[in-house]
This record gives structure tokens, sequence and C-alpha cells, in this order.
């Protein structure tokens, strides 16, 4: 292997593994804050948002939120609340296995999502075309609920069974309902929801509370359904017990939505909601998802101006002794007159560094000057040049030659990332 070659699969490696870092260190981070946010929701969704259908599953909206604060500044300044932030970060910092099994969770999470969807995408490929009032569905001979899937084409996936078993007013609802969820951009929201359980898998409890996101989504669509439909919740209720009846197991012929005490027990709310319906006007919900989209807004641009920028530039210089223990750090400004750095040599004040470092001759006159470089947030940055003074040569002035590091493509990329 050639040295070029070498350094150029060095570089692509060592900007790999700090990325990868950095990346782990803030979605910890957003790990500790989820289990927080998750319980909240989870607790205002079964009090004050009860009954409120349409603003309960807007609230899950707090969780887009949620992968953008690792890198707010409260984690590393305030003693209190940054406590178990810092501590993951020394965590990363000591134990280099802890970063790649993050990342080793992450894949594994990705993969067993990608195969269920894969389940779902086999059932509706092997489906046949079916044309009905202007709408082109797709008929399944497999016993299965209707449902929708796709999020740049999606398509309404039917059990043929269905067509046999419903009236045309029965069919036009049920496929009312799948539109509906189309509509609404609820398969958008499973497949954010997925990418945020990938992202923070550690909490382990984003995976069981999919249920709940569900349920919340499916009460909308309800509501919406029954509204465009022309306010016949009897008749929308008595729909989707006619549907999980014809849909039965093959193992004890029970409703498959019924299936099971929490099945059950979710399948018994979500009828009790539709005969609770009360009509309601569009505007209002509307306006309620205006305000959450501005306040979603709002609060990224407060997180934002809350977190370090991507990357801050040192602007400062720092003497070291031979044990890498610092003996002055300050801004570049402070070292005027005592360093000069210049294209390709660095010009040192012998009795102003002496002044600087008194203990210089007694370790055998060995210090190190480094200066520049960046910083992405407190315990993660990289880049600067450094210069090694053996000894101070006789006379006023020492002169150290040196070639800049510079920043090559990796820097750069480490910088954006």
């Amino acid at each position: 292997m050639s040295e070029r070659l070498y350094l150029l699969l060095k570089g692509i490696a060592g900007a790999l593994d700090f990325c990868m870092s950095i990346m782990v260190v803030q979605l910890g981070m957003c790990v500790i804050v989820s289990f927080v946010v998750l319980e909240i929701v989870l607790v205002l969704r079964r009090t004050l948002l009860k009954d409120r259908i349409f603003a309960k599953g807007m609230l899950w909206s707090v969780f887009l939120l949620v992968p953008f604060v690792g890198k707010l500044k409260l984690f590393y300044t305030n003693i209190y609340v940054g406590r178990p932030f810092i501590m993951w970060l020394m965590l990363c910092n000591k134990i280099k296995p802890v970063i790649y099994v993050y990342v080793l969770g992450m894949l594994v999470s990705v993969i067993r999502i990608a195969r269920q969807n894969r389940a779902v995408r086999k059932v509706a490929h092997d489906t046949r075309k079916w044309r009905y009032k202007g709408d082109t569905l797709y008929i399944s001979e497999l016993t299965i609920s209707p449902f929708a899937t796709g999020i740049l084409s999606p398509r309404i996936v039917l059990p043929g069974m269905l067509l046999d078993k419903l009236n045309v007013n029965e069919l036009d609802m049920v496929i009312l309902h799948e539109k509906t969820h189309i509509r609404l951009k609820h398969l958008w929201v499973y497949y954010l929801w997925n990418v945020l359980c990938c992202l923070l898998w550690p909490n382990i409890c984003l995976f069981m509370s999919t249920s709940m996101l569900k349920e919340d989504m499916e009460d909308i669509c309800d509501r919406v359904t029954i509204r465009r439909s022309g306010d016949c919740q009897m008749d929308y209720g008595r729909l989707i017990i006619k549907s999980a009846a014809l849909i039965n197991t093959e193992i004890n012929a029970l409703p498959a939505t019924l299936n099971g005490e929490d099945s059950f027990q979710a399948a018994k709310r979500r009828i009790i909601r539709i005969r609770d319906y009360v009509p309601y006007r569009a505007w209002k919900a509307v306006v309620m998802c205006a305000f959450v989209v501005c306040g979603c807004l709002v609060s990224f641009t407060a997180i934002k101006a809350a977190s370090y920028p991507r990357y801050t530039e040192f602007d400062e210089m720092t003497v070291l002794d031979k044990d890498f223990n610092i003996i002055k750090q300050a801004a570049t400004d402070e070292f005027k007159g005592v360093v000069e750095i210049k294209a390709s040599e660095v010009i040192v004040d012998n009795e102003k560094l002496r002044e600087m470092y008194p203990d210089m001759e007694k370790d055998k006159g060995v210090c190190y000057i480094s200066w520049g470089g960046f910083m992405k947030f407190p315990g993660a940055g990289g880049g600067g040049d450094m210069i090694w003074i053996d000894e101070l040569s006789e006379g006023d002035k020492t002169v150290v030659p040196y070639e800049s590091n510079g920043e090559d493509v990796f820097c750069k990329i480490v910088k954006w990332f």
C-alpha cells in the first residue's frame, strides 16, 4: 500500500470515527431528554387531554424537537441540570466501545423496522389492481385488515373478502377512512416515529409507545372520516365492529381487532369514542394544527439559539509542560511579544517565555505551544497547530520551524457535520 493511499484511508477513518463519536454523544443526550418528554406526553394524554382527540394527537409533535437538543449549552453550564449529560459525555470519552455499541443498536433497530416494512410491502405487492369510482385500489387475497402504505406513492390495500361482505355505502366508508389517513399525512407520522425510535433506541419506551401513537392517530382519523361521511357515527361504529368480526384469526376464530386483552381494551375505547362523537368545526382543527406548527418552529429556533453552533473557531494559544499540563491558556492577543507565528516558523521570546513558565529550566527546557483549532461542543474538537521546544536557543529569540496542518477535506467535513 502506498503512503498516499494509507494517509487517505487514515483520514477517512479518522473523520468517520470523529463524526460517529459526536453523533452518539448528542443522541445519547437526546435519549435522556426523551424519557422526560415521553413521560409528560403520556401523563397529559391520560389526564388533561384525555377527551381532546385532536390536541392529544398533536401532542406527539413535540418529539420532532427532541433530536435537536443534544447541543444545548444548558447541559454543559448548569451543574444540576447537566449532571447526567456530563456523565454521558465522560462515559463516551473514557470507554470508546460505548460509541460502537450505540451505533450497532441503531443498525439493529433499522434492520428490525425494515423487516417489518418489507413484510407490509410484500403484502401490498402481491395484490391486483381494482378501479373503483375513480380510485385505484389494491385487492389482497389474504385475510388482513384494510390499510394504507407508502409515503411517496401511497396505496390502499383491501382484503378481497370484504368486497363481497360489505354494501356500497360501507365499502365507501372503509375507503374514505384509509384515504383520510393519507390525507392527514399519518403515514409520514409513522415513518418519522420509526426514524426517531431508531435514533434514540436506548429508550425502549418509545417502541412500547408506538401503539399509543397509532391509537391517537386512529382516533383523529375516525373523527375526520365521520365528519366527511356526514356525521353518521352510529353507522361508522357498526361498520368497525362488522369489519372486525369478518376478519378472523386462524387460531381461535375471534375477531383479529379484538384479540387479546390489550387489543380488546383499545378497540373498546375506540368504539366508545366513536359513540360519543360530537360534530366539530373544521376551521378550529386547522387553527390548532397551525398553532402547533408555529409552536414547533418557534421552539426549534429557540433550541438552535440556545445551542452551540456547528463549530466554534478557537482564538486561543496554550503553553503546556512536558507532561501536557496547561501552564497558560489565553486569547492569542495576550501572547503578543511572547510568540510570533509566521508562515514557516515560530519565533519565541526566551525571556518572556521564562517569565510565563518559571519552572521551564527545571523541566529541562521542554514545553509545547499550541494554537488554533475548533470546538463542536465542550469535550469535542480538533484541528490546530503545535510546536515542541526541547531547549531555548542562546540569545533573545528561539526560532522553531514548522509546517501548518491547515484544513484538509476531512477537517472541513468534520466541521460541517
